[in-house]
């Protein structure tokens, strides 16, 4: 791959065969990696924590009918 250097950015380069704008900041990639990475973590955590409530809400109502089937 040949690239030339795009006017006033050295961030992004421009390969010569296909024309295609490439970005070659190592820096900036990892940055957007690690934050796609923890978005991930986060978006598991809150799915986590979503059905963690819905099984203490299916745990109490299992207790609600067990306390009421006894006092019966």
């Amino acid at each position: 791959m040949k690239l030339d250097k795009i006017k006033d950015d050295n961030s992004f380069m421009k390969d010569r065969d296909s024309k295609a704008v490439v970005n070659v900041d190592n820096d900036k990639l990892e940055a957007y990696k690690n934050k796609r990475q923890k978005n991930r973590q986060i978006d598991r955590t809150i799915k986590d924590v979503e059905q963690l409530k819905s099984d203490v809400g299916e745990i109490k109502s299992l207790l609600h009918q067990l306390i009421n089937n006894n006092g019966k």
